[in-house]
């Protein structure tokens, strides 16, 4: 295939960035890796991400910029839609991937910087990510610099591998179970839940040996006070 047709990702030629060719076929190269189903949560905070990559064939001294496609769940690459179709649709977040080899031979494994900040960005705007696209550009290298990888479709345990760490917020404590407690008054009985309060109207005197235990919590009297103002929480009466 001509270039730049390897922007496609065609997958049996791995995937390249950088710039390939020479002359007028020199052109600047863009690789995409997708990701199926992380599905990362909502509130997620990210502490730590990045992506391992196994070289296809010699890799050159260069430097690419990394950055993902600002979509929750993106599709599939397909014609029409490469990872050259969608570097326009990037995340703010990118980072400069600097290469200090070169000539660097097949099958050495590369990690990228750290990409916590790109997947929070995602995170953040679409309330949890399904999918996620990396992208590399490799524009603005010299002639015939680039490298390229181990693409899934030619072998999946050489594929790019992501890593990512993250914490998600302690759920809330449940709330206080609902408690009704009922108020013996004779002669009537009232039944208060939580949150609810009652002014007690007492008739009569209350002597000492008449007095009134308010029932769900024993330490609480009725003493002769006339009205009795009784509002029941979690804990009980007060």
């Amino acid at each position: 295939a001509a270039w730049p047709s390897y922007a496609d990702n065609d997958p049996a030629q791995g995937v390249y960035a950088g710039t390939p060719g020479t002359g007028t076929g020199a052109v600047g190269v863009k690789g995409g890796f997708r990701f199926a189903n992380v599905n990362i949560p909502a509130g997620a905070v990210i502490t730590k991400a990045s992506v391992t990559l196994k070289q296809l064939g010699y890799g050159n001294l260069l430097t690419t910029q990394l950055a993902f496609e600002d979509a929750a769940a993106p599709p599939t690459f397909f014609a029409g839609n490469s990872p050259v179709a969608r570097w326009a649709a990037r995340t703010q977040f990118s980072v400069p991937w600097q290469w200090a080899t070169t000539n660097d031979p097949p099958n050495r494994l590369h990690t990228t910087p750290d990409l916590a900040a790109g997947i929070q960005e995602l995170v953040n705007r679409y309330s949890g990510v399904t999918h996620l696209v990396l992208l590399e550009d490799g524009a603005g290298n010299l002639p015939n610099t680039y490298h390229n990888w181990w693409s899934f479709e030619q072998d999946p345990l050489a594929a790019a591998l992501l890593h990512v760490e993250y914490t998600t917020p302690a759920a809330p404590p449940p709330p206080p179970p609902a408690t009704v407690v009922s108020v013996a008054l004779f002669p009537d009985n009232i039944t208060l839940a939580v949150g609810q309060s009652q002014q007690l109207a007492v008739t009569g005197a209350l002597s000492d040996d008449a007095t009134r235990t308010l029932l769900g919590d024993p330490n609480l009297t009725l003493e002769s006070l006339n009205p009795l103002n009784v509002t029941v929480t979690p804990g009980g009466l007060v």
